[in-house]
């Protein structure tokens, strides 16, 4: 059975009059007008770093926007807004920014621009980066920034040799299983190496892979059944992997348990030993 029975209506508010109304975007992320930020990260001397904002209007009018303006330093603007630009309702224009990474340091700087929009009038919003020399030698561990794992186990080695105390393993020929370290570095010359809890069941055939950003430029196979004895830090073996030439700023070491034992997934430290080759 369905019933009829009364239905109630009731004026609550008048349509919206129509009017221009921008939105600016980092990538998909809204930024609020007058307390938002946006961070650049941290990049190397020599090697700036890039973003481009949008500029969108979400309103029902044409919006007219100016150039944008910037306040402070260690930033340029590498592409501006035109004077007067109108953007049609539903449309968008962009403006690129730059961290320039001339010298070492912490910059924060203001970007702002005008428009008619009725609230949102200067648009302002701040920007932050670093540029810092990464040190000479560096490690990272399972679980530090920098490290990535799918499909490995985290676990604390009943038996000594794990760095900070901590590893990850899988089981042989988990070809899926994936663990990676990126470092930040300069250009030139580095010595890699690796650490492992050694044990009869282990991979002897772990194959390392070393990368210059996203390029192979090494492989490296040992025997994970060996304790690595190359050099130790933080009370734990290093096994020496390879000299390889970085040409960018970020060196990739990458390991799959594709092995046919137990593979470990431990600490990876890399050392400057030189500058590139002339």
């Amino acid at each position: 059975y369905t019933i009829a029975d009364a239905v109630r209506v009731e004026r609550v508010g008048d349509l919206p009059s129509p009017a221009a109304e921008l939105q600016v975007l980092d990538g998909a992320r809204d930024i609020v007008d007058g307390s938002g930020s946006v961070s650049f990260g941290s990049t190397v001397p020599g090697s700036p770093v890039s973003k481009i904002f949008t500029v969108k209007n979400v309103g029902s009018l044409d919006l007219t926007v100016q150039p944008v303006v910037l306040g402070g330093s260690g930033f340029t603007i590498t592409s501006n807004l035109g004077a007067d630009t109108v953007i049609a309702a539903g449309e968008e224009v962009t403006f690129a920014v730059q961290l320039d990474a001339g010298s070492e340091g912490s910059f924060n700087a203001t970007l702002s621009f005008a428009s008619d929009d009725s609230d949102e009038n200067p648009f302002d919003f701040s920007i932050a980066g670093t540029v810092a020399t990464p040190p000479a030698s560096q490690i990272i561990d399972n679980g530090d920034a920098g490290y990535s794992q799918t499909g490995w186990t985290t676990f604390t080695p009943g038996n000594a040799g794990a760095y900070q105390s901590d590893a990850a393993y899988t089981e042989a020929g988990a070809s899926s299983s994936v663990a990676s370290w990126t470092f930040t570095v300069t250009p030139g010359e580095y010595l890699v190496s690796a650490s492992w809890v050694a044990f009869t069941n282990r991979s002897s055939d772990t194959t390392y892979t070393i990368l210059d950003g996203a390029g192979t430029v090494a492989t490296a196979v040992v025997d994970q059944r060996q304790a690595p004895g190359d050099r130790t830090e933080g009370g734990a073996g290093f096994g020496d992997l390879g000299t390889v030439t970085i040409t960018g700023t970020s060196l990739v070491v990458e390991l799959t348990g594709a092995g046919n034992g137990y593979t470990i997934a431990d600490a990876v430290r890399v050392e400057r030993v030189g500058d590139l080759p002339s």
